[in-house]
């Protein structure tokens, strides 16, 4: 690899100038995020004219802060590349430099909000092995500068590992052409795709997540600004049968269609024209319309692959597929990589080519315990159950139509989940199927598996029972209520293989 080729790199550079834009937007929401409440109070419930000059004079000591520190910063900035590490510098008050190491870095992933692609610049985002979030973020960088520093990263990565060599090739002047990019489209969203997944999302999480937002939201207000709001509404509202009615007829399909709304919106957002590659390395996903990202996988990095349905995405035959990637600590969802709208035939093809045709054959499945439905039935239907009835008798706290309703729906829902919880065995790998409504599979291999806990409860253990958890470095897979002697068993084997299996996953 010719240096003069990428000379340029070598030279400690400063970020494009619409960097100062984007660090001052950054100051500005983390602002508003922490004094949104004096914010609130500043704009609903002004004093006088003397009160009125302090928060002028506040929001604009505050303003010019953050721009001063927005130029600042950008100045402070500086990046450049030796021969094996990428080298950052940075700091406003405290001066840090960063030296990473090029055999640590495992993606470079572009993204791109509405300011990035009018000034035709990306943020670049590195993530380096054993890193729980990113190691290191470019906020601004022209898109050549970026993909030049991307292509450099990864042909001295490739060199620098006898094993990826192939990822590169020399071309006839010397240098070298990256080849690991996009090679073959596994899909592409449509609008009518996205229609389908908006339509399918669980609107009713959305409705919960929207009542626990609206409700610290009102919460803020009351105490910024003295008022009692939850009970102007029940004042409003009344009590009784009047009350239950409001919530079944006006509340609960209002907060249904509005999450309905949301989800659609969210989903075009954050998914429109979402595009799925299979490249030489592994995987890479492009999505969103504001915000545009490019997100890179490493095959040899996912340790969980995970594809799940709801009722309504069965009927559209659709499935939301998850690629889990090794981190130091649990994952999170900077680890986890989602891709929706995949019908079966493509899961299939990512679950063959994540793991060969010839690994799944003799794979022997099994059922949990008829105790892990007693278990559930007990300790989430009758048992709270019998605990909110005495609630209701003794304190006249609830209603009885909701206690029948929660009954009935936890005893079926228990029921389904009884049903559909099993586990599937080999030598090779070992898939966990659960679900309620719909499906949800998870897909290890053995020797990615990093340790094997046991687990018994009291109500386990008086019946020879038993559960396995599965810890990998992007979460964990349990294996719920069987016998006690093949749990040993099971992690015994599960161990012997994960330990035996000499094989690069990290």
């Amino acid at each position: 690899m010719k240096r003069s080729d990428h000379e340029s790199l070598f030279i400690p550079s400063r970020q494009s100038i619409v960097a100062i834009t984007i660090i001052l937007l950054k100051f500005a929401r983390i602002i508003v995020r922490t004094l949104w409440p004096l914010l609130l109070v500043f704009l609903l419930n002004r004093g006088g004219s003397s009160e009125s000059s302090w928060w002028n004079i506040g929001i604009t000591v505050l303003t010019g802060v953050s721009f001063v520190g927005s130029i600042i910063a950008y100045f402070k900035f500086y990046y450049h590349v030796d021969e094996d590490s990428l080298m950052i510098s940075k700091g406003v008050i405290r001066k840090t430099k960063l030296d990473i190491p090029f055999e640590r870095i495992q993606t470079i992933n572009f993204e791109q909000n509405i300011l990035h692609q009018l000034f035709n610049v990306v943020g670049v985002k590195i993530d380096t092995a054993g890193s729980v979030s990113n190691e290191v973020a470019i906020d601004a960088l022209d898109k050549p500068t970026a993909e030049a520093l991307r292509s450099f990263i990864l042909e001295k990565k490739a060199s620098l590992s006898p094993e990826n060599f192939d990822e590169i090739q020399s071309s006839q002047e010397g240098g070298l052409v990256e080849i690991e990019e996009e090679k073959n489209i596994l899909l592409h969203l449509k609008i009518k795709d996205l229609l389908k997944i908006g339509v399918s999302e669980n609107h009713l999480r959305t409705a919960v997540i929207m009542l626990a937002i609206v409700g610290g939201f009102i919460g803020d207000i009351e105490d910024a600004l003295g008022m009692d709001v939850f009970e102007g509404i029940g004042s409003w509202v009344g009590s009784g049968i009047s009350a239950i009615l409001f919530f079944i007829f006006i509340f609960i399909p209002f907060f249904l269609v509005l999450s309905f709304f949301i989800s659609l919106i969210r989903t075009v957002l954050r998914y429109f024209d979402l595009k799925f590659w299979e490249n030489k390395r592994g995987y890479k996903v492009v999505s969103g319309l504001f915000t545009r990202k490019e997100v890179s996988i490493l095959k040899q990095k996912i340790q969980i692959l995970e594809w799940a349905t709801n009722p309504l995405r069965q009927v559209f035959g659709i499935f939301t597929l998850y690629l889990k990637q090794a981190s130091s600590v649990e994952v999170n969802t900077s680890k986890t990589v989602s891709v929706p709208g995949c019908y079966e035939s493509q899961v299939e093809n990512i679950k063959f080519d994540y793991i060969p045709q010839s690994m799944w054959a003799q794979l022997k499945s099994f059922d949990v315990d008829k105790h892990y439905l007693i278990w559930h039935l007990l300790y989430v239907c009758f048992l709270p159950t019998i605990a909110w009835f005495c609630l209701r008798y003794f304190l006249d706290f609830s209603n009885y139509f909701f206690i029948a309703i929660y009954f009935m729906a936890s005893v079926v829902m228990v029921i389904l989940a009884y049903h559909k919880r099993k586990f599937h065995l080999n030598e090779h790998i070992i898939q966990s199927s659960s679900g309620i409504f719909g499906n949800r599979e998870k897909l290890l291999q053995l020797f990615k598996i990093q340790s094997v806990s046991l687990r018994q409860s009291i109500y386990q253990r008086r019946r020879s029972l038993a559960s396995l958890v599965l810890h990998t470095a992007s979460g964990n897979v349990t294996v719920p209520f069987i016998p006690l002697d093949q749990a040993k068993n099971l992690q015994d084997f599960i161990l012997y293989k994960a330990e035996s299996i000499n094989k690069k996953w990290m």
